[in-house]
């Protein structure tokens, strides 16, 4: 059995013909790579006895998009422990002086739209709310911090420490670049 989450490893199968070669999906790759990435998914996901994908998002890309049939996909879903939310957390240091509503983002700021997060902030700018972005940095959520006071960019945090972010949040933001 080969179990693999990188592209390219459809040459795996061709390499060892008799293994059982399972590919997780793990995001939508044009996103972040460009559309050349899609010659590549279709031939891997075509090699693949069995395609494994985080969320059902991921089905229509694969079956219309890139003509994968549906026989060979299961969803695994995200894996998040549902535990982990059940307490009240602390409320985050970095939350103690804000008015509100906070609205919070955490993930790939590279995978989001500029755009979307600079009229979010501005309108939560008028109402007195504030922005909080958790992850790697991107080149625009600086600027867009030069720009807005309200904008909080705290970089990577650890997974545990996430809940007591959510928690205390008043909006979770998911404003991804839907044209990527």
């Amino acid at each position: 059995i080969i179990w693999t989450a990188g592209l390219g490893s459809g040459v795996l199968k061709k390499m060892f013909p008799e293994a059982f070669l399972a590919i997780q999906v793990v995001d939508y790759y044009p996103a972040f790579r460009g559309d050349y990435i899609k010659a590549i998914e279709k031939h891997d996901y075509a090699m693949a006895d069995r395609i494994f994908l985080i969320g059902n998002a991921l089905v229509p890309y694969l079956t219309e998009e890139l003509d994968i049939s549906e026989k060979k996909i299961s969803v695994l879903g995200q894996g998040v422990s549902i535990e982990q939310y059940e307490n009240l957390h602390k409320l985050p240091s970095e939350y103690e002086n804000m008015r509100g509503p906070i609205a919070v983002w955490v993930g790939v700021l590279e995978k989001c739209d500029p755009g979307l997060f600079r009229v979010a902030a501005e309108r939560l700018k008028e109402i007195g709310g504030s922005m909080i972005l958790i992850g790697t940095e991107a080149e625009w959520a600086r600027e867009l911090c030069f720009d807005l006071n309200n904008i909080h960019l705290l970089g990577p945090i650890k997974a545990k420490e996430v809940p007591a972010y959510l928690q205390h949040a008043d909006i979770g933001l998911m404003l991804y670049d839907r044209k990527r």
